[in-house]
């Protein structure tokens, strides 16, 4: 991995073990070898993973000049998270990971990186997330990535998807040959034997554990009562150690293990404070025990730091902690009140408070996870239940944001029983219900938000109205449309009394109701009431905006839905918002499929699905991922699709009925695309149930029943089909949509007789010019053309089915333009295959930076929108060149321009 570092390669690696298993070892002999790199380094320290952007601050304290190459949001958010700079308050945490991705590759850009991070078991959540999210998304920056995790500890640091060297013990005569090394030749071949098989063969092991023996027991001429201690602990042989250590030195070697940051001033004055000579360490330095280098002082294990602070009394820790917290040389807020905390005996208001301005302090660098740390231990310290409860909220609440949805439930409980004041309860369950809407079963968290609003209607209506408002939104994610209709109506009853902002939300919330219930007229009026709102940007609630783009797309509004979705990303990638960028990337995709613009779609899907995942929103990823499999059923990539909508409906189930629609719709599509009718009937009968038992009227929201009619008329099944598209017609009548109105034309055509079929395909194609929808229009041409062959008018059918074709292979609907070539050929006339497009033979990522490269952006202003390297823009460019035969960036625009595959991908 170095030298593919060297290379301008990169990659990460996670080492696991047990302890003492050589960990540290290896990564120190990585170090060694990094000649002509720049090497930075941290540790995980147990007693900072408390602290926020600890372990990364200490990672990058030697490269902080760099921060002025970074974009400027993200070298703000990561110089306040730093505390180089003012923090820059409340914002995305994931504009940290996409800046200390930007770092690492600033940095990467004179010589080759290695960063090293031992014990990352023990980093604090913050810097474990900023850290795994870059090793996540290196690629050609000349960056090398080592982390030691040792096994069993991983905690919150998840490195999967990551390559892993796991480590085991020293073979026999490897073993043999480290005790023989350590000890000498003296020690007896059977006492060597038994060391061997006692410790498994780790190093540290059989290097410590012989201190429990004396020189007869070595030699051989004692016996060894005691059992040996397995390779996993070896404290006992530290702790005999330090017992042979004088009292002061041990007492100086506690407040040494208490103090987290090593600091030798901190430690020598806290010693001072208690009355101990400094010069007590200089026995432990003498015995090996600890290093002194540099005004940091460090253990030679942690297992032996462990050793000494948890060998000493509860009173003695305590001790030390309040001579570090009262220290001069303790600069930061946040470790002193941790400090505090480890030395309150009971409860006490003032430490309380204290941890509590450095959850604030925390919060306001983007440590959300930490907040909730330090919120959660003031609660445990407060003494009045109502402030306490305040404070078990405030860290639920932290907890949510840092994406650690079981924990925020519990401390959720936990404030629940503290207080049963109504006000804060209803803080409370609306938090609930919001985690369990996400992270959940949506319909649980409908029925826990409207039970609790009715609870708060009395004394406070808005608040009321706004916990229906998410308890009918959370009803239509699960595709609980009837039963989210009657919450929405509620909601806008409730909020009478409320606010005007609240009063807007519930009328639009409505509006969505009665136009997924398929009630058009009614809704739109309420849905323009809150047009004025969409002016202004507003991360905090994103969804808020996106859902009325949503709902443009599916009434038609093509270009007013392009320019909200475009608008809110391009605000999120200016801000390097991460978290905000899927729901909207989806959204977006889902609109350019239906425009045609299939390249954009592709690329805007699945960099949606990927951000979603790295971000860890379940919902989004599931709808991400059904939107991906959309793209990719129509232009035949079976197995991808498959596999997408697969996990789609994984992670969805019937919890998130939206999904399970989408997908069962998307394999229905498929099978039909496919000629495999009966299953495209089985498929999108399941789907046509769903539909009806939730009570969706609107046909645009998921556009299946086209194609379940199409399914029935290919089997033979003319009754069926004709009872469905009765249904069909009614619905398109009533909303007035001209996708649903040229598409029930369509199937009226296909199943006319043949002397008035020709009138219903001419009114489909009529209607399809109304709206730029180009597959559905050559969807009909096919069909049309189809119907006029098996009519013996060979002639007349070529021209509808040339047309189809065209579109078909444009768009690379590979499926249907087989098809179409078929029908084609029968009619007489020889169709010519056309050539890969450029989006046909790229990767989605490579598609991605095709895109933003051939609208003019630099390769530095790509990285920043793309949230890569300008080094990995490079090498993609490079591979893209290769696979189209093109030398520069105007050919590539020039040819994706000529696909039509520039179209829809201005955001």
């Amino acid at each position: 991995m170095l030298a593919a570092a060297k290379r301008g390669e990169s990659g990460a690696l996670v080492v696991t073990g047990e302890a003492g298993i050589g960990k540290t070892a290896l990564l120190r002999n990585a170090v060694e070898q990094a000649n002509g790199m720049t090497v930075l380094r941290a540790r995980g320290v147990e007693s900072e993973s408390e602290l926020a952007f600890a372990a990364l601050g200490d990672l990058f304290r030697p490269v902080g000049d760099h921060l002025t190459q970074l974009p400027e949001p993200q070298a703000a958010a990561l110089a306040g998270a730093l505390a180089l700079a003012p923090p820059v308050g409340a914002g995305d945490r994931f504009t940290i990971c996409a800046a200390t991705l930007s770092l690492l590759a600033a940095v990467a850009e004179a010589t080759p990186v290695l960063g090293v991070v031992d014990d990352a078991q023990w980093l604090d959540p913050s810097s474990a997330e900023a850290l795994l999210f870059a090793a996540r998304r290196l690629d050609s920056e000349g960056v090398a990535l080592l982390f030691a995790v040792r096994e069993g500890e991983a905690g919150t640091f998840d490195w999967s998807g990551l390559d892993e060297l796991v480590l085991v013990g020293l073979d026999r005569d490897n073993a043999l040959e480290l005790l023989s090394r350590s000890l000498g030749p003296e020690t007896a071949p059977e006492v060597a034997e038994q060391l061997v098989g006692a410790t498994q063969g780790n190093p540290l092991a059989l290097i410590e554990a012989p201190a429990l023996l004396n020189e007869s027991q070595l030699a051989g001429r004692e016996p060894i009562d005691e059992p040996l201690p397995p390779a996993p602990s070896v404290e006992r042989a530290f702790r005999r150690q330090i017992e042979a250590l004088p009292a002061a030195t041990r007492e100086a070697l506690l407040v040494a293990a208490a103090s987290g940051s090593g600091r030798l001033d901190e430690i020598t004055q806290s010693l001072s404070a208690l009355e101990i000579d400094p010069e007590a360490l200089d026995a432990a330095e003498e015995a090996g025990l600890i290093t002194i280098a540099e005004g940091v002082l460090e253990f030679r294990h942690p297992l032996l730091r462990a050793a000494v602070y948890h060998g000493a009394s509860a009173g003695a820790r305590r001790a030390a902690h309040q001579a570090l917290a009262e220290t001069p040389a303790e600069e930061r807020t946040d470790r002193r009140a941790w400090h505090l905390a480890a030395a309150a005996p009971d409860l006490d208001e003032e430490v309380a408070a204290a941890l509590e301005a450095a959850a604030l302090d925390a919060r306001t660098r983007g440590g959300h996870a930490e907040a909730g740390l330090a919120l959660e231990r003031a609660a445990r310290l407060t003494a009045d239940e109502a402030e306490r409860a305040r404070r078990l909220f405030e860290a639920a609440n932290d907890a949510w944001i840092a994406g650690r949805a079981e924990w925020a439930l519990e401390l959720l409980d936990e404030a629940l029983t503290a207080s049963p004041e109504p006000q804060v309860r209803a803080r409370i369950q609306h938090l609930r219900g919001a985690v369990e809407m996400w992270f959940g079963t949506p319909m649980d968290a409908h029925a826990l938000l409207v039970a609790e609003a009715g609870l708060i209607e009395g004394p406070d209506p808005g608040k009321a109205a706004r916990m229906l408002t998410d308890a009918a939104f959370a009803c239509f994610m699960a595709a609980g449309i009837r039963t989210g209709l009657e919450t929405a109506e509620r909601a806008q009853t409730t909020a009478a009394e409320a606010d005007e902002k609240t009063q807007i939300l519930a009328a639009a919330v409505l509006g969505v109701g009665l136009l997924l219930s398929g009630q058009v007229g009614e809704a739109l009026p309420l849905l323009e009431r809150f047009e004025p709102q969409l002016d202004a940007i507003d991360f905090e609630r994103p969804r808020q905006l996106v859902t009325p783009a949503q709902v443009l797309t599916w009434v038609e509004e093509y270009e007013r839905a392009r320019g909200l979705f475009t608008r809110m990303i391009e605000a999120a990638r200016r801000q390097s918002a991460l978290a905000f960028l899927p729901y909207p990337l989806a959204g977006l995709s889902e609109l350019d499929f239906r425009m045609g613009n299939w390249a954009a779609a592709y690329a805007g899907a699945a960099e949606a699905a990927r951000i979603a995942e790295e971000t860890g929103q379940d919902a989004t990823h599931a709808f991400s991922l059904a939107c991906l499999a959309r793209v990719e059923a129509a232009q035949g990539r079976d197995e991808d699709c498959q596999t997408h909508a697969a996990q789609a409906l994984d992670i969805a189930p019937q919890r998130i009925g939206a999904v399970v629609a989408y997908g069962l719709a998307t394999l229905g599509f498929v099978a039909l695309g496919r000629g495999h009718g009966e299953q495209a009937i089985a498929l999108l009968e399941e789907l046509a149930e769903l539909i009806r038992v939730r009570g969706l009227g609107e046909p645009a929201v998921v556009q299946w029943a086209p194609d379940l009619i199409e399914a029935y008329g290919r089997a033979g099944r003319d009754d069926d089909a004709r009872r469905e598209l009765e249904l069909f017609e009614e619905q398109a009548q009533s909303t007035g949509r001209n996708w649903a109105l040229a598409t029930a034309a369509r199937c009226r055509g296909l199943l006319s007789d043949d002397g008035d079929f020709e009138q219903h395909f001419a009114l489909a194609l009529e209607l399809h010019a109304k709206t730029p929808t180009p597959f559905e229009r050559a969807r009909t041409e096919l069909c049309l053309g189809e119907r006029l062959r098996r009519s013996r008018r060979r002639s007349d059918a070529r021209e509808p089915l040339r047309a189809a074709l065209e579109t078909f292979e444009r768009l690379g609907a590979e499926p249907w333009a087989d098809r179409a070539g078929v029908e084609l050929s029968a009619s007489g006339e020889t169709a010519r295959r056309r050539d890969p497009s450029a989006s046909d033979q790229l990767t989605p990522q490579e598609l991605q930076v095709a895109l933003v490269v051939a609208q003019g952006a630099t390769n530095r202003e790509a990285g920043a929108a793309l949230f890569l390297s300008p080094k990995t823009i490079e090498a993609h460019l490079g591979r893209i060149y290769r696979k189209l035969d093109i030398r520069s960036r105007t050919e590539l625009a020039r040819m994706l321009a000529s696909e039509g595959a520039l179209s829809g991908a201005a955001a």
